[in-house]
């Protein structure tokens, strides 16, 4: 859920922004929190982190910065855990 994922940008600087309803959400990715410097190159490095361990997610935004996350919806808790683990390990590296 965006709970999950908003306790993420406490760790992560990069996590500008978590907005969204139900199913559908975005995590924008910044650069620099206070002028919301979009992170474009980051948000594609992430990404493809991302596939490469087996969870796909789009990209959106004017500046592709943007995380679109649109589960299906046979999407369960567990799977949640699996995203947020996951992404959090994208966006140590």
């Amino acid at each position: 859920s965006d709970l999950e994922l908003r306790s993420l940008s406490d760790r992560h600087s990069l996590i500008g922004d978590v907005r969204g309803s139900g199913l559908f959400i975005g995590v924008e990715l910044v650069s620099d929190r206070d002028s919301l410097q979009p992170a474009s190159e980051e948000t594609h490095r992430i990404v493809n982190a991302l596939k490469e361990n087996q969870v796909l997610v789009g990209i959106d935004g004017p500046h592709r910065n943007v995380l679109k996350i649109r589960p299906p919806m046979v999407f369960s808790e567990s799977h949640v855990d699996i995203l947020v683990a996951r992404l959090d390990q994208a966006l140590s590296r």
